[in-house]
C-alpha cells in the first residue's frame, strides 16, 4: 500500500478555531485557541493534553522559560489558569535532526507517502539513543540518513520523527511522523487510544482459554528500574486482549490486542498469568531456544532457533493524519518467530 499525498499547510486562522487541534505557523511554534470546557485547568495541566508526546516536566520547563503565551502575554506561571477563549501560543526550541549522525541502515518501509513512513523494525535494532551519547546503531540514525530534514521534531533533537517505539528486541511495524502536523494527529490518536495495535507472539505453557482480557494496573518494578510490574497499589490501569492463534506443546501462538499502551504491557501481562512470552530474556526464564528442542538430528544442539522474546507488531489500524484515509498496514512475521513455528508445527502439535 503505497502512495503520494500532497504536504498538509492548514490555514492558521481555521485552524485554531477548530476544538481540540493544533496548528503549526512554524517549524516549532504552535497556536490554538480554547474552546472546550476546562473548569480553570492550570496550565501545565492543559498543556499535558494537548502535547501527549511531551512530558510534564518538559511543558512546566517551557512554561517558566517564557516560551508560553497566553492571549498574547509570556507567562512564567505554571499554574495560571486557562478559561474558555483563551488563546495559547507554545514555542518550542531545540535543535533539528541535523545534529544527529546519519548512517546508512537498511530499511523495510511498508508504507511510505508525504506526511508518514511505516517501517518493519527487525529485532535487535534500538529505536533512539537513550540520551545525550551516540546514536549509532539506531533506527534514528537510519531515519536521519535516509529523510533528511522530512522529519518531525516534536519528539526533541534525539527522536526525530519518532511518534511510539518498539523494545529492541521486539520486531514489526513502527510509525514514523515526517512533519510535525502529522506527528501531532498521530500522537493524540495514540493518546485518545484510537491507534488499533496487533501483535503475535509465541509464549511458554498451554493457554487454558481461547481468548480473554487481562486488566491488571502496571507500574515500574520496585526493585528493578529495568522492569515493569503488576502494582495494585501504584499502577496504572492496562488491559490486553488475547485471541488463541495454535497451540502445541509447551507452548501457545497468540494474537495480543493491547487496549492501553503501558511499557511493556503484553510482556507483563503475560508473565504474570503463567505465560510469559517465550526467550524474554527480561520477564520469563527461558533464555534461548536451540534446535535439539524440537529435533535429534545432527547439529540441532548447535543451531540457534531463537535468541530474543518472541513478539511481534504485527498490524496498525489509524486514520491517516492528513487524509482521514483508513489505514491498515502490516508486517509479516520475523524469520526467526517464523522458523520458531515451523518447528512447533512440525514437532509439537498437538494431535
Amino acid at each position: 500500500m503505497t502512495g503520494t499525498v500532497e504536504p498538509h499547510d492548514p490555514d492558521p486562522e481555521t485552524a485554531t478555531g477548530e476544538a481540540d487541534r493544533c496548528a503549526p505557523l512554524a517549524r516549532r511554534d504552535y497556536v490554538f485557541d480554547v474552546q472546550e470546557s476546562v473548569r480553570s485547568i492550570r496550565l501545565d495541566r492543559y498543556l499535558v493534553g494537548k502535547f501527549p508526546n511531551f512530558s510534564r516536566t518538559y511543558l512546566q520547563k517551557l512554561i517558566r522559560d517564557r516560551a508560553v503565551s497566553v492571549n498574547g502575554t509570556p507567562t512564567d506561571r505554571i499554574r495560571h489558569p486557562i478559561e474558555v477563549g483563551d488563546r495559547i501560543a507554545v514555542r518550542v526550541p531545540g535543535a533539528t535532526s541535523l545534529d544527529l549522525a546519519g548512517e546508512y541502515i537498511p530499511l523495510d518501509i511498508v508504507f511510505e507517502d508525504s506526511d508518514l513512513v511505516a517501517i518493519n523494525k527487525p529485532a535487535g535494532l534500538v529505536v533512539h539513543p537513550p540520551g545525550r551519547g551516540s546514536n549509532a546503531g539506531t533506527l534514528v540514525s537510519g531515519l536521519v540518513y535516509h529523510f533528511q530534514q522530512e522529519l518531525s521534531t516534536v519528539s526533541g533533537p534525539l527522536r526525530p520523527g519518532i511518534v511510539h517505539r518498539l523494545d529492541k528486541d521486539t520486531s514489526g511495524i513502527m510509525l514514523v511522523a515526517k512533519n510535525d502536523s502529522a506527528h501531532f494527529q498521530l500522537a493524540r490518536q495514540f493518546h485518545e487510544r484510537a491507534v488499533r495495535k496487533v501483535y503475535q507472539a509465541v509464549v511458554q505453557g498451554e493457554l487454558e482459554r481461547d481468548e480473554d482480557v487481562i486488566d491488571l494496573p502496571i507500574a515500574r518494578h520496585r526493585r528493578n528500574p529495568e522492569k515493569m510490574a503488576i502494582d495494585f497499589r501504584m499502577g496504572k490501569s492496562a488491559q490486553t486482549q488475547y485471541k488463541v492463534l495454535e497451540r502445541f506443546r509447551g507452548y501457545t501462538y497468540v494474537e495480543l490486542y493491547p487496549r492501553s499502551g503501558r511499557t511493556h504491557q503484553l510482556r507483563v501481562h503475560m508473565t504474570y498469568i503463567g505465560h510469559p512470552v517465550a526467550t524474554d530474556f527480561l520477564y520469563g526464564n527461558q533464555r534461548v531456544i536451540f534446535g535439539d528442542e524440537f529435533s535429534a538430528e545432527p547439529g540441532a544442539a548447535d543451531r540457534i532457533v531463537i535468541a530474543r522474546q518472541a513478539l511481534h507488531a504485527h498490524r496498525i489500524r489509524l486514520e491517516h493524519p492528513v487524509t482521514r484515509a483508513a489505514l491498515d498496514l502490516a508486517a509479516p512475521l520475523a524469520p526467526d518467530i517464523e522458523e520458531l513455528l515451523d518447528n512447533l508445527q512440525r514437532h509439537r502439535r498437538l494431535r
